[in-house]
């Protein structure tokens, strides 16, 4: 029992130890009227703005160091904040804003908040991407790999949604994800561990991430998984809509957020 105790607390301790990144910074043009006032990240999923999910189920997962990117309508998104700071409703965790005054993309957004990212490693996820998955494990199983091979980045890939048939990268059974393969691709699904130092020493300015993955690709530096659990890459009112549909036949009850909110 004590050696199973102090297992459990070690964990513990590297998930609230690691920071957390979540772009949120886009304007999301294809959502319509949706964003015309509204910053993307606060869209309503079944009443609860979509960053409202990601931060319920990194709360539960025991995470506490959240940084956050905004440009698009950025005043909306920090009252949004200090809402909940007054309300308590997300006490557990220490949220950071990182406002820009231009979309920088998302490599540029991560190199202008890098100095809120206090980890070696820290777990990336995109704002609209709606995943079903156990967080902590998941970071667990990033940081194990990486740290075994070296690596500087891990992938969370799912199989691909009819908007992107041919997919984005392609797994080994190694684990290890490249730009080209012989098999299906996958789709990369915005969740991910990456090494800090990847960031470190580049400008500020508009910077995409796909060519930094690509590079660490063709060292063979990229490893990954595929993910099993529901994903929705939430750019459509359409997406939205159907999205909304499954929560209420109950495709959210193994979220981790599921028993923060309520859905009723």
């Amino acid at each position: 029992m004590v050696q199973l105790t102090r297992q459990k607390s070690a964990t513990q301790v590297k998930i609230a130890d690691m920071s957390v990144m979540i772009l949120a910074a886009g304007k999301g043009t294809r959502m319509g009227a949706l964003t015309e006032h509204t910053p993307k990240p606060l869209v309503k999923l079944s009443g609860h703005a979509l960053i409202d999910w990601h931060l319920h189920a990194l709360a539960s997962s025991d995470f506490t160091q959240v940084v956050i990117n905004t440009a698009y309508l950025s005043d909306v998104l920090v009252a949004h904040f200090d809402k909940a700071k007054q309300t308590g409703e997300f006490s557990e965790l220490q949220i950071q804003l990182s406002v820009e005054d231009e979309p920088l993309e998302t490599a540029g957004g991560i190199v202008q908040a890098l100095p809120l990212i206090e980890s070696d490693y820290f777990l990336l996820i995109n704002a609209d991407a709606w995943l079903d998955l156990d967080l902590q494990a998941f970071v667990l199983r990033a940081l194990e790999q990486l740290k075994d091979t070296g690596g500087s980045a891990y992938l969370g890939l799912v199989d691909n949604p009819d908007h992107n048939p041919s997919g984005d990268f392609y797994l080994t059974d190694q684990g290890v994800v490249e730009v080209f393969g012989e098999r299906s691709g996958l789709t990369f699904s915005g969740c991910s561990v990456l090494k800090r130092d990847l960031f470190e020493g580049l400008e500020i300015g508009v910077r995409p991430l796909a060519p930094i993955l690509k590079n660490v690709m063709g060292e063979g530096q990229c490893f990954g998984e595929r993910l099993s659990g529901k994903w929705v890459d939430v750019g459509t009112p359409e997406r939205l809509e159907d999205l909304s549909a499954a929560i209420a036949g109950g495709a959210a009850s193994d979220h981790a957020a599921y028993t923060r909110l309520d859905l009723s």
